[in-house]
């Protein structure tokens, strides 16, 4: 009788010991990281390895146990029990919440820039659900595959050099057997053929050299930031480029339009060494909406600076070797600049009812893709005659015609007053003291904001998290980590703070309160917790819009419906 209660209890031993679920947790984590590793670095090799550790000391090696600094968590006044990871009635999902730290090991064949890497490590964060202050993901580039980044230029050298020397070698044995077959009347057209075959080859070696140099010179393309040498191409480029931001037109307008709405705070940063009265008067000409990131915020001389420079010598110099500035007078840049302000559809509108004969020495003064979209849009079949090289186009407009449409251009679109800049730097100042306010003063600025201020538009403020539905709320702490929680709930009021932390479990709450505590301490804290209020409005915003636009279609379905 003995025997038998002995071997019972050894099996209920063995079987309530082998049916942990930690086994699991670990492919399920293994499992996100492969998904999502394959999905970036596609055909790449990689390994992956995922420890979790639950807190319980039966899942704890003999040798960890010394090391292990206990914490008494103050939220647990409960005995923990200890067959809670062996349960088999509960799903996985169940358990994730209440692992103590998670820690992922990542080596993948890759070559990212530092703030690439940063980017992908915090991404695989997200796709994991884990928070930095509780689990770790340490990430290594490795190097498994250089070889095959060479074969491609391999490849590219043998071609441009192989290409030539078969044509030189097929001219040749051309050559010797029309000398030996063909008679001595042959002798011309032979000559003839040898020369157009020799420049055939020469044009091979050419145009393959150029394009292995082009590949070579794109592939070792730096940026251009730090070194004295760059800062001194850039100042010369400034005194060259000085020329053609001074006489303005339309075409110098619609460069600067085309430029500052790629890279509006490089673009900043070349208006930013021009006199304050040019950058007003192009200001009054301008257009676009990045002239206020370009006025408040310019960076510092970058490569897309250099590029934006490069590009406007090229312009001038194409100008200059053209001779359209000397043909063109003071009131047709008027004319030209209050059109390069309109879109090509509204130079349309403005051009109506002018045949090609007429509008051509106007459309001249724009630049050619203006001139080639509003040609398409004014005359769909004959718009190919404004390219013709042949064509002879007559100078100058008439100073009747000049006055009406820029009369039409400017009651369009008018000019803008230089009093607004003013506005607008008031405007950047206000916006960056609501960034870093607390959500009590940022709620009243709003409330005193006129009606259609351009601020209330531009600018969703951060109190609106606190007003949104419970729904939205869950959304979003399931979509923003705990972190970036800590740093935006750090001046705010103890019934928001409470709003936010009844969407946590116990476990999370405890660490949210110390992440806030650490930040505080932090001397980044500032810059944290603007970027992460600015981060969980902008988020809440976009869920907004994607609920308006699906409520938005329903309604137009139920409508058609009924109809």
């Amino acid at each position: 009788m003995r025997k038998i209660l002995t071997l019972l209890f050894i099996s209920l031993v063995a079987n309530s010991a082998g049916a942990s679920i930690v086994p699991e947790i670990e492919d399920y984590y293994t499992k996100k990281v492969s998904d999502y590793v394959q999905t970036r670095f596609p055909q790449r090799p990689y390994t992956v390895f995922v420890k979790v550790d639950t807190g319980d000391v039966g899942n704890i090696k003999r040798g960890e146990l010394a090391d292990r600094k206990a914490k008494n968590l103050p939220y647990l006044d409960v005995v923990e029990d200890n067959d809670f990871w062996s349960r088999t009635d509960l799903p996985l999902a169940s358990f994730l919440p209440y692992l103590k730290t998670v820690y992922v090991k990542l080596e993948v064949d890759a070559n990212l820039t530092p703030q690439e890497f940063e980017n992908f490590k915090q991404d695989l964060f997200d796709h994991l659900k884990l928070s930095p202050a509780a689990d770790r993901i340490e990430v290594t580039q490795m190097h498994w595959t250089p070889q095959n980044e060479f074969i491609p230029r391999q490849y590219i050298l043998g071609f441009a050099l192989g290409v030539p020397v078969v044509l030189l070698l097929m001219f040749f044995a051309v050559t010797r057997m029309g000398v030996r077959s063909l008679v001595k009347g042959l002798a011309e057209p032979l000559t003839n053929i040898s020369k157009s075959t020799e420049a055939f080859a020469g044009q091979s070696a050419v145009m393959a050299k150029s394009q292995w140099s082009g590949v070579d010179s794109s592939m070792n393309n730096k940026s251009f930031i730090e070194s004295s040498e760059d800062r001194e191409k850039i100042s010369e480029l400034l005194t060259k480029t000085s020329a053609f931001f001074t006489d303005l037109d339309g075409k110098t307008l619609g460069f600067i339009e085309k430029w500052g709405a790629r890279y509006p705070a490089s673009m900043g940063a070349i208006l930013s060494e021009m006199n304050a009265e040019r950058v007003k008067e192009l200001f009054r000409w301008g257009v676009g909406d990045w002239w206020t990131q370009a006025l408040t915020q310019p960076a510092s001389w970058d490569s897309w600076m250099m590029q934006i420079l490069n590009e406007a010598h090229h312009e001038w110099r194409r100008q200059e070797l053209l001779s359209v500035k000397n043909v063109v007078s003071a009131d047709e840049k008027i004319l030209s600049l209050s059109l390069a302000r309109l879109t090509p559809r509204e130079i349309g509108i403005v051009l109506k009812g002018k045949n090609l004969e007429t509008v051509e020495p106007v459309l001249q003064l724009l630049p050619q893709d203006v001139m080639i979209n509003v040609c398409k849009y004014m005359f769909p079949g004959e718009w190919g005659k404004i390219i013709d090289k042949k064509r002879q186009v007559k100078n100058g407009v008439s100073e009747l015609l000049q006055k009406e449409l820029y009369k039409k251009a400017i009651d369009m679109k008018p000019l803008r007053d230089e009093k607004d800049v003013t506005l607008i730097y008031l405007e950047a100042d206000l916006i960056k003291y609501l960034n870093g306010a607390s959500t009590k003063d940022e709620r009243e600025v709003y409330r005193t904001l006129p009606e259609g201020s351009s601020i209330a538009v531009k600018r969703f403020p951060f109190y609106k998290v606190f007003e949104a539905p419970l729904e939205n709320l869950k959304s979003l702490a399931a979509d923003i980590a705990l972190d970036e929680w800590a740093a935006a709930l750090l001046d705010c009021d103890r019934e928001e703070t409470d709003k936010v932390m009844q969407l946590f479990t116990d476990r999370q709450k405890f660490m949210l309160k110390s992440a806030i505590a650490e930040i505080k301490n932090n001397d980044l804290k500032d810059e944290r917790k603007i970027q992460a209020k600015r981060k969980i409005a902008m988020t809440l915003k976009q869920q907004q819009l994607v609920a308006a636009a699906i409520e938005d279609t329903h309604h137009k379905n139920e409508e058609s419906r009924a109809a």
